[in-house]
């Protein structure tokens, strides 16, 4: 009976782990069980020393610190996204702090190298109704990667106390 309360207690562990991770993945800071991807298959990454990037699946930087806008704006950092069928809308920080919103693109018609293409957006032309995620690091993204890993260790302790169970209960069976 124990060892079923343990597999549950496991179970239930482990779907939290998977729920927050998919949660995190949207940050850059998951483990991508899920494999989310926003349009296009872009995911996102986060990076200690560059910060928050969007990227396409072979790891090659769409946007993020570094990258050159229209040859007229550099990316300081991503401040915050959104995406829809449209593309990517991002609010970035530019080198001279400026606040600036951008519209990511990918067309398959256009020649290789040239498929993705940025346009400079206004706030208003945004659809209201999509979902921005917050880039930086908010006491929100901290608190999930502090659950998450509160979690792991959890189902590790779960895990190392099921094999104990049942080592022990082997040992009970042979006497």
């Amino acid at each position: 009976m124990k060892s079923i309360k343990f597999t549950i207690s496991i179970i239930i562990l482990i779907i939290l782990f998977l729920t927050i991770d998919n949660a995190l993945s949207f940050y850059g800071k998951g483990f991508n069980f899920f494999n989310n991807k926003i349009t296009y298959s872009y995911n996102t990454d986060f990076d200690s020393l560059e910060g928050f990037k969007i990227e396409e699946e072979g790891f090659i930087q769409i946007i993020g610190s570094g990258t050159r806008i229209n040859n007229s704006v550099e990316v300081s950092k991503i401040l915050e996204y959104t995406y829809n069928s449209a593309g990517i809308f991002c609010e970035i920080l530019d080198n001279r702090n400026k606040v600036i919103f951008v519209k990511v693109q990918y067309d398959n018609k256009r020649k290789p190298g040239t498929r993705i293409y940025y346009t400079f957006v206004q706030k208003s032309e945004i659809n209201k109704g999509l979902k921005w995620y917050k880039v930086d690091n908010s006491s929100f993204v901290q608190l999930l990667e502090i659950l998450k890993l509160v979690i792991m260790f959890t189902i590790a302790i779960t895990i190392v106390l099921l094999i104990i169970h049942l080592l022990n209960k082997k040992q009970v069976v042979k006497k």
